[in-house]
């Protein structure tokens, strides 16, 4: 049997593990999938995936890729995972991969959801973040503009990373019932900056922060009280790629995905 490189569309609920990315001896997304594979397959496998989420972190269309000796067939390999994953963790898709397709490298654009819910209700503790406070839309769509033309986001990612350059292509805050959804899109992310972006533009929101201090925070490149939000509200919902590749899930407790 010749060798196949096959790609994925996974969906999780980040609440119990410790991130995407396998980390020994802890529970992982990476860490299940390729236990999954391993087994289905019968030899190791090794994923790559589109982007590393953190601790919490949901996603809606992560995509991934491995490659194997097997006759098994993407429906196979579909049908197979699906039986043997924990709950937590589905399949949506599987195909066959271009040899010079990388879920990273490849991908166009990635596209994130923020939820904050404004009712205290338990369903949603592990997936939105609460806030009694209804937010000011219009204070957040006029910061909003700030992003747009913002390349450098050293305020707003984890400070070790290297090279802070981002560039946001579409930024948008919604009502959607007892949810404000915050969807952010861009060719790549920097750690912790959709959390960041979305806690300042809260602060905005809340009448806690203006529209010149939030310019010159960004200016500064120091935070200040700017802190990361919970991961319990953030889901990858997709990744974008040039042959049309994408999860087709278009909604999450009824508000709609829409990029």
């Amino acid at each position: 049997m010749s060798e196949k490189r096959f790609r994925l569309i996974v969906a999780y609920d980040g609440s119990h593990y410790m991130g995407s990315q396998y980390q020994k001896d802890v529970p992982t997304v990476q860490g299940m999938l390729e236990t999954a594979l391993s087994t289905i397959i019968k030899q190791s496998v090794r994923i790559i995936t589109a982007g590393r989420t953190d601790t919490g972190v949901h996603a809606l269309g992560q995509v991934a890729s491995f490659e194997a000796n097997t006759g098994m067939v993407p429906e196979e390999v579909e049908r197979a995972l699906n039986s043997i994953l924990p709950q937590d963790i589905c399949i949506l898709r599987v195909d066959y991969a271009q040899d010079a397709f990388h879920p990273r490298y490849s991908a166009l654009l990635r596209h994130y959801l923020y939820l904050v819910v404004h009712t205290n209700l338990p369903f949603y503790r592990n997936y939105s973040y609460y806030l009694p406070k209804r937010l000011n839309i219009e204070s957040i769509g006029d910061a909003i503009d700030i992003f747009y033309g913002l390349s450098d986001f050293s305020a707003l990612c984890v400070q070790e990373e290297r090279d802070k350059k981002a560039k946001i292509t579409k930024i948008s805050a919604s009502n959607f019932g007892v949810f404000t959804a915050f969807r952010v899109s861009a060719p790549f992310f920097l750690r912790r900056m959709v959390r960041m972006m979305v806690g300042a533009l809260i602060e905005v929101g809340l009448g806690r922060l203006n529209l010149e201090e939030l310019t010159n925070i960004l200016e500064s490149g120091d935070p200040g009280g700017i802190v990361p939000l919970p991961p319990n509200g953030l889901y990858l919902a997709r990744v974008d790629y040039p042959d049309g590749f994408s999860a087709d899930v278009n909604s999450v407790f009824g508000i709609p995905i829409d990029f």
